[in-house]
């Protein structure tokens, strides 16, 4: 092997890959030895999982339900509401009509009467008499007495309408007033019992899932462990070979064996990366 007198600054990048690539090969070792954890078969008892949301993701999940609970209530209330006032608007219509259809009623009648007093007056020669013209005058104070009280009755009959009409938009008003206390109060008893059950649920799956490990030991495949042991430990002797012979090349291409060898005793990582060859790796330096 060709050896190198490194700079400083040559020394610090090349010793800068290697503990790159180390790490690399670290972490490629790891994912590789979960991967044939994952080949185990389950035991027979499986772990439960546990409720994982937030307090703030349980109070966000209250009010969603309260928001659709209540948002229901209150379009049931006003189109109930909207449907009452709308056969009261009806009947204040109707009113206004029969107090019309009244007035021209009584106003034929009072007419009527009033022309066959003239009629008989004329017939008799009287018509300009004070005993006709009193009758008639009679007449028409009657049919403005008689047009005045229809016309009372229907504006009597057209407040008592719009007052249930006022009636019932307050009573819509305090039921949206009851809803909005009703539902702050079941989000607080709502939010608090969530968060009890979902405590007492997870301290209980806790509680379950750490007593499967010896459960689940007897039904453990003595041969598939082995196998499984086998595999982790090829895979670890691979990825601790392939860092051994970076970490060995490094070092032998230096030139002063010495800087070398001080620089690999110096660097604890090392030990962690080359594990039980450690003292391989230094040999292999030392006689390089």
């Amino acid at each position: 092997m060709n050896k190198v007198k490194y700079s400083e600054s040559e020394f610090k990048e090349k010793k800068a890959e290697l503990i790159d690539q180390l790490k690399r090969s670290a972490e490629n070792q790891t994912q590789a030895i979960d991967r044939i954890e994952s080949t185990r078969t389950k035991g027979a008892f499986e772990k439960k999982k546990t409720d994982d949301r937030t307090d703030d993701e349980i109070l966000a999940q209250i009010k969603q339900k309260l928001e659709a609970k209540y948002g229901k209530l209150t379009e049931e209330a006003e189109k109930s509401t909207a449907d009452q006032i709308d056969g009261v608007k009806e009947k204040n219509a109707a009113t206004d009509d029969q107090t019309k259809n009244k007035k021209t009623l009584a106003e034929q009648a009072y007419d009527e009467a009033t022309k066959a007093v003239e009629n008989d007056a004329v017939k008799r020669g009287v018509q300009r008499s004070s005993i006709a013209n009193g009758g008639i005058a009679k007449l028409n104070g009657e049919k403005l007495g008689a047009l005045g009280k229809i016309e009372e009755e229907g504006s009597v009959k057209k407040s008592a309408l719009e007052d249930r009409i006022q009636k019932l938009n307050d009573e819509l008003e305090s039921l949206k007033l009851e809803y909005a206390g009703r539902k702050i109060s079941d989000e607080q008893t709502g939010y608090a019992s969530e968060i009890k059950k979902r405590n007492e649920y997870n301290n209980d799956v806790t509680a379950y899932n750490n007593s499967l490990e010896e459960k689940n030991m007897k039904y453990r495949d003595k041969d598939e462990d082995l196998r499984i042991s086998n595999e982790k430990e090829e895979v670890s002797k691979q990825f601790t070979m392939e860092r051994l012979n970076s970490i060995v090349n490094f070092y032998r291409s230096i030139e002063d064996k010495d800087v070398a060898l001080a620089d690999f005793a110096s660097d604890e990582d090392l030990r962690t990366y080359l594990g039980q060859y450690y003292t391989t790796a230094y040999r292999l330096i030392f006689n390089g």
